[in-house]
């Protein structure tokens, strides 16, 4: 049943809670290779493999279509495609702290370098939040969005009779004629019957905008799903590549979830979908209609868990719901280099920690832009490295990089490491990595010490104390509200199921590499 309420949440912080939330995926297609192509003005027409030392590390989409596939070597790549474009990724040279463009780097003194990646990533999520006020960044070349107040918005004008002062009121039947044009590839019907297919297809419009602004500014392809949820948004945006999109209204997705398999579902591949797959007997085909036709008891009978019977039992049928939230957290970074013969010298060592404490520094830059300016310090450092096939690490105290504005964060890590390493004598080392972790945040746009004395209720806006977060907020039902939801969230969020013991539900989710960033198809396990 819609409700007005239904209706009126979506204009609220808990939008993507509500029976008629609207959520787009948002993905680059082959952003790596892409973004090689945008940058050396290459027509996209034309096949282009990004490389990274003897092999490719991505391709774009007419390299495929020649039979090329990430992971190949050159010379295989050149057979298949002899007019193929090998631009070498960014590199840092040994002892200097930009990245450059060069066509033959050598791997004793060059490390690979995201920059250039990043800071089009940057660009790119730009004109998303310019665009759509709550963006989630799940990784350099994809995002979340949620359209719930956009579509609010939008409706409520077109659409006079769903103004309302009765919270609990039915929503007025769905006018017979609604003209919104259909856009990719759409699991919806042509004459929409209730108002969250309007909804969805109002937010299919916002998304084909959004895409064709992307590409008119900055001329990179994107794909997308919309749909009620992350799950079948998220799904939906791989199916229709590149440059297109999809649209799933909830009458819709029984028949489109029966393209995919469980793990195809998003947190729910891996070692999870292993074990389900097999505890539930799924065969090959039709995995979602076979779980969907057993009941939640059968679910939670053969699972033996009922968080993640009533999860599943919920994915299944579309309506397995997840935050969005503009924060990007993060657990840890790290810079790290492999060498073959190696690190010859004390000076050398240097070097590369001067590298690496750029690069950090560069990486917690792009953290405070993904966070609204909220920046962000390494209480820990910690040095790795590998030496007679013996693998050690020393942590080095970072508390004082709390003070340390961005401006000056590369130098003052490297001089808070160089000391330790060379304390540690690693020459001869093969392996050399920095990491960074234990972030805390700063206080934004206030110095450090004096932030410690300063009362948020000078702020005449904030009116409520909240003693879970410790701070006070403007609207004391709304924030209630964005608890009750988190609350919500955490019963839904199935515990990964071991067959031997049950691990922590806190682990399952997107998963990140060393460098912080979330995983897309291990791309950036080349990057090192």
């Amino acid at each position: 049943m819609e409700l007005q309420r239904h209706f009126e949440q979506l204009a609220t912080s808990t939008s993507w809670l509500s029976p008629l939330a609207v959520v787009a995926h948002v993905d680059l297609d082959a952003f790596y290779a892409q973004v090689q192509g945008v940058y050396a003005n290459i027509d996209p027409a034309e096949p282009l493999c990004c490389r990274q030392w003897g092999s490719v590390i991505a391709v774009n989409y007419p390299a495929r279509k020649c039979g090329i596939k990430r992971g190949m070597n050159i010379s295989e790549v050149k057979k298949l495609c002899p007019g193929v474009h090998l631009p070498h990724v960014a590199t840092f040279k040994k002892g200097e702290t930009t990245w450059k463009m060069r066509d033959e780097p050598e791997m004793e003194s060059h490390k690979v370098s995201l920059d250039l990646f990043r800071s089009e990533s940057r660009k790119i999520f730009a004109i998303f939040k310019d665009e759509c006020p709550v963006v989630e960044k799940a990784g350099i070349d994809e995002g979340f969005i949620d359209l719930g107040p956009q579509v609010y918005q939008i409706a409520k004008a077109r659409f006079p009779e769903l103004s309302s002062n009765d919270p609990q009121s039915k929503l007025p039947p769905v006018p017979e004629s609604v003209d919104i044009e259909q856009y990719g590839l759409c699991f919806a019907d042509k004459t929409p019957s209730t108002w969250h297919d309007i909804l969805i297809l109002l937010g299919n419009k916002i998304v084909y905008d959004l895409r064709q602004k992307v590409y008119e500014k900055l001329k990179y392809t994107c794909s997308a799903g919309i749909a009620s949820s992350k799950v079948i948004a998220k799904l939906g945006s791989g199916c229709n590549k590149p440059f297109n999109q999809t649209v799933v209204t909830n009458s819709h997705i029984p028949e489109f979830l029966d393209k995919f398999k469980l793990g195809d579902a998003w947190g729910w591949g891996g070692k999870l979908g292993d074990e389900v797959t097999q505890l539930l007997s799924l065969p090959d085909d039709h995995q979602f209609s076979y779980i969907r036709d057993l009941s939640f008891d059968q679910l939670k009978s053969k699972l033996k868990d009922e968080k993640l019977a009533s999860a599943l039992h919920k994915l299944c049928r579309g309506a397995l719901t997840c935050e969005i939230t503009k924060r990007t957290t993060i657990k840890s970074m790290a810079s790290v280099k492999q060498f073959r013969a190696g690190v010859k010298t004390e000076q050398h060592v240097k070097d590369w920690l001067k590298v690496y404490s750029s690069d950090i520094s560069g990486r917690l830059h792009d953290l405070a832009v993904d966070n609204n300016g909220l920046e962000f310090r390494p209480k820990s450092l910690t040095l790795k490295w590998a030496k007679n096939e013996n693998n050690k690490s020393k942590r080095v105290p970072g508390e004082t990089l709390m003070a340390v504005p961005q401006e000056n964060l590369s130098e003052a890590i490297y001089n808070l490491v160089v000391p330790v390493a060379v304390s540690l004598n690693l020459v001869g080392t093969t392996l050399l990595a920095l990491d960074a972790s234990n972030f805390e945040e700063l206080p934004k746009e206030r110095k450090l010490f004096e932030s410690l004395f300063v009362d948020d209720g000078k702020d005449e806006s904030l009116k409520y104390w909240c003693d879970k977060c410790r701070r006070k907020v403007a609207d004391e039902q709304e924030h209630k509200d964005w608890h009750f939801a988190k609350q919500l969230q955490a019963q839904q969020t199935p515990r990964p199921l071991s067959l031997s013991s049950p691990a922590s539900p806190s682990k399952r989710g997107v998963k990140r590499n060393a460098a912080g960033d979330p995983k897309q198809g291990k791309i950036s396990d080349f990057f090192k």
